[in-house]
């Protein structure tokens, strides 16, 4: 028995550019809880797949088992999407990330920028996965981002 959990979203923008496909879903924050409860089931293995989907687009994301640690996840075609395997440390990253975006109110940045290893049964030679959100902060300068980092 396969274990699912469905979220509905506005819509997938789907962008080829030469070799490469963009694939961007805004995660609205009416959806955020339910995104986050969704990427707990699959941290704790209490769900196989998470679908997204637009009601033209479906992506299954899974935690991939055999997927390398050395890289962030795969991306295999399927009838109506794609599937997305991705490790277990990506999956931590996302959940580090959108559970402090749901604990505070704004994220950090305004997207995730996830580059997948495309498998042969997608046509291109680059898969991007960009999961961005409604509200982030602004940008910081060069000069702060410096003395921010030299405090590490």
């Amino acid at each position: 028995m396969s274990l699912y959990k469905t979220i509905n979203i506005s819509s997938i923008a789907n962008v080829q550019e030469d070799r490469s496909l963009i694939l961007t879903i805004n995660l609205a924050n009416s959806i955020l809880e339910q995104w986050c409860l969704c990427l707990c089931l699959l941290y704790h293995g209490l769900t196989d797949t998470v679908q997204v989907t637009d009601n033209q687009t479906l992506l299954n994301i899974q935690l991939g088992k055999n997927v390398k640690t050395s890289m962030r996840g795969l991306v295999f075609r399927q009838r109506n999407g794609y599937l997305i395997t991705i490790t277990k440390q990506e999956l931590e990253y996302w959940l580090s990330f959108f559970l402090k975006y749901w604990r505070d109110g704004v994220a950090e940045v305004d997207h995730i920028d996830v580059e997948l290893i495309p498998d042969k049964t997608v046509s291109t030679d680059e898969f991007d996965l960009i999961l961005r959100v409604d509200k982030f902060a602004p940008p910081v300068s060069p000069t702060e981002l410096y003395r921010r980092l030299s405090k590490l």
